[in-house]
């Protein structure tokens, strides 16, 4: 999409962004634009991501089973994202029952974030691990503890923006097997998001969300139980205390379990690029590592992993973008780029806010010759 259109001496510039806002962390996302016969065009393209928030990048289907265990069907979940698995059980036979395990197809490592269970009731859980650059397809089991074999379910989301297991979880809080039908946690963090689970043995409920809580998926298992998973409606804004849960009238003896997911954290050292300038050397640099494709537009482009001139904002927010010579932009504080005199390099933002790469395109080297022969 072209965003604008501004003439700078002889050139003609274009901006461009992404049509779509979200992308898993650590996924490439190419920006190209054909390259005219008649002039030599370079470009410029730079990631801008949402600092610090918790974002679902997929998720398996709500299943369900009358059995003990449940498993997810196979998926294959986004690289460097946070695994969180959602599961529960209503157990009406009221089997013996404790806090119980899930694995994967994949021996990965587990974390629980959150529990709560009855000796002979129903149970909910919240767990996560970490995916790493090169997934694979995988399942998921959940073996609640005890014998139970009624009203289990299961759901994964993988979250980009997410903090590692190690870092996770933030607030949590459980229900202890009262009446009632929600619970409050304080959360802690800007731009988190609270998963939540539940479960309850006795006279099967069909529940109602309250304004702040989203269900994922309800089940009435074979022993007249209810198992439920959910999460917040929306991230954390003004971090504080929160209800979530369900409208239905107090009763009966209801298990549930809250889980903050915490993003990345904020920092100064790792925070979005706030100004960015293009040396000169490096300028002449890229142009002499591309001599032989100066006439070959057709090449494919070169990938050159070497630091920018630039600083930090402790906000995260990209402000501006200076390249040199005679190149200049800006970042409007929402993350959309507002300016960019000449369309320079390929390259990608890591979610820390690292440049990560620059990708010369082949008819850049000629307007880079030109622009060292004028100084």
């Amino acid at each position: 999409m072209i965003d604008e259109d501004n003439v700078v001496g002889q050139y003609s510039a274009h901006i461009w962004r992404q049509t779509s806002t979200t992308s898993a962390s650590g996924t490439n996302v190419t920006m190209n634009l054909t390259a005219p016969s008649a002039e030599q065009y370079n470009e410029l393209a730079i990631e801008i991501r949402e600092p610090n928030t918790v974002t679902e990048f997929g998720s398996t289907s709500y299943t369900t089973a009358n059995a003990a265990t449940v498993t997810t069907g196979s998926f294959t979940p986004a690289s460097n994202t946070l695994l969180v698995a959602y599961c529960s059980m209503g157990n009406g036979a009221g089997s013996a029952s404790s806090l119980g395990t899930v694995t994967d197809s994949l021996s990965g490592t587990w974390t629980r974030l959150a529990g709560d269970a009855s000796a002979t009731g129903g149970v909910a859980e919240i767990w996560c691990r970490d995916i790493g650059a090169s997934p694979s397809a995988m399942t998921v089991t959940y073996d609640p503890g005890g014998s139970a074999a009624s009203g289990l379910d299961i759901i994964c989301k993988w979250y980009g923006g997410a903090a590692l297991t190690a870092s996770q979880p933030g607030a949590t809080a459980t229900l202890g097997g009262t009446t009632a039908y929600t619970l409050a946690i304080t959360t802690t963090t800007t731009g988190s998001l609270v998963a939540g689970a539940y479960g309850r043995a006795t006279d099967a409920q069909t529940l109602v969300a309250n304004g702040s809580t989203t269900i994922l998926g309800q089940v009435n298992g074979s022993s007249g139980d209810t198992a439920a998973l959910f999460r917040a409606t929306s991230q954390t804004g003004t971090p504080g205390s929160t209800t979530l849960g369900f409208t239905n009238a107090a009763s009966g003896a209801n298990r549930m379990a809250l889980a903050e997911i915490l993003p990345t954290p904020a920092s100064g050292a790792a925070g979005a690029v706030a100004s960015l300038s293009l040396p000169p050397a490096l300028l002449f640099q890229l142009a002499q590592a591309n001599q032989a494709m100066w006439q070959n537009t057709s090449a494919a482009p070169q990938t050159f992993f070497q630091s920018l001139d630039g600083s930090v904002t402790p906000a995260g927010a990209l402000t501006k973008a200076v390249t040199k010579p005679g190149q200049a932009g800006s970042i409007t504080p929402t993350g959309a780029l507002a300016n960019q005199a000449r369309k320079a390099l390929a390259g990608s933002v890591t979610p820390a806010g690292a440049l990560a790469k620059l990708v010369l395109r082949p008819w850049l080297a000629p307007l880079l010759r030109r622009a060292r022969s004028r100084r």
